[in-house]
């Protein structure tokens, strides 16, 4: 690994700008490929799954960069737009499998998770949460904040709401499956 990409890397391990706007950049490459047609709107979700998981790999001790860190970047990236594509594919599969029954298709993604919110077991496992998470998930699902005015009210940028929002809604999610 050369010493540049070393560097890059430990800088964006201790969260310097400037290093996670360039792995930023590498992974806008290959999520705003017009041959990936993935849509605006999903491409700052997977922009932030792609830093988590680099950031999730690099963070491991028995992490070695086997390749360019711009070529990790970008693969990591082509592997969220393929788990997307994925899922949409799964989506519309099983929504025409119910639009041919005559049935409506179930709500998608936070709106699930907001179903959920409605029983007590629910709140408990919102509750039971760092009081970040708590805030976050309250406002973006109960409040109905988008991320801009969350960002104006706390300060946070947008970015870092939306991936603080992923890990936060993940860590609901596990609690509902666990039973909490």
């Amino acid at each position: 690994m050369p010493d540049r990409d070393r560097k890059l890397l430990s800088d964006f391990l201790r969260g310097e700008a400037s290093a996670h706007e360039r792995c930023a950049e590498w992974a806008r490459s290959v999520l705003f490929s017009r041959r990936l047609s993935i849509p605006a709107d999903e491409r700052e979700d997977l922009l932030q799954e792609t830093l988590q998981d680099l950031f999730t790999r690099a963070s491991r001790p028995d992490f070695q960069l086997r390749e360019s860190l711009s070529g990790l970047v970008k693969t990591i990236a082509a592997a969220r737009c393929v788990d997307w594509w994925r899922r949409v594919g799964r989506v519309r599969d099983r929504d025409r499998r119910m639009a041919s029954r005559g049935e409506s298709p179930p709500p998608l993604h936070d709106e699930q998770v907001l179903d959920h919110l409605d029983g007590a077991r629910a709140w408990r496992a919102v509750d039971a949460m760092d009081p970040a998470c708590r805030r976050l998930i309250r406002r973006r699902l109960i409040d109905d904040y988008d991320y801009e005015a969350i960002s104006r009210m706390t300060g946070v940028k947008v970015p870092t709401l939306r991936s603080r929002f992923y890990e936060c809604m993940r860590k609901l999610r596990w609690r509902l499956r666990r039973g909490s």
